[in-house]
Order: C-alpha cells, then structure tokens, then sequence
C-alpha cells in the first residue's frame, strides 16, 4: 500500500498500474464496480461538460469514458512525472 507522496515517485508504479489498467479494460466483466456507476453517470450527461481527472495516473479513466464512447472532453493531472510520462506513452492503449 503506498502511504506517502514520494513512493507516488517510484518509477516503475505506472507499469504496475498500466498493467492492471489494461487487464480491467480488457473486457467489461473486468471492470470494477465503481466503473460501472461512473459511466452510468457519465453518460447522461452533456458532451460540452468538461470531467476534470485530479490525480489521473495513466489515465485508465480517460480510456474507460472513449472506450464507451462517452463524449465529453476529459483533463487529467496527476504531480508524479512517472505517471503522466506513460500516460503519454500510452494514450492510444
């Protein structure tokens, strides 16, 4: 369980987060239930509303909301640089 800001740091947590992102993307049997209640919500709303994701990570909800054609214009941020460098690497998942 990570507990402090600077273990967010570690590089190799993105992979490890990527990895389990890619296997509940990988079929929606996978997805956790959260996920389901979140594009619930998400698809009735507004395509002009813009989704603010604080602390996105590698930006699996960005992929959750266009892999469910959810059409709304999404902003991730996330503070750890290892996080947003393979979220870049791998925005088209």
């Amino acid at each position: 369980m990570i507990t402090t800001p600077e273990e967010w740091k570690n590089p190799n947590l993105p992979y490890k987060q990527l990895e389990l992102n890619l296997y509940q993307l990988s079929k929606k049997d996978n997805y956790p239930p959260h996920w389901n209640s979140f594009l619930d919500i998400m698809k009735e709303v507004n395509t002009n509303l813009t989704f603010y994701d604080f602390g996105c990570g590698v930006g699996s909800t960005y992929e959750l909301l266009k892999r469910n054609n959810v059409k709304i214009n999404y902003i991730g941020l996330d503070f750890s640089e290892a996080m947003i460098e393979c979220a870049k690497k791998y925005r088209d998942w």
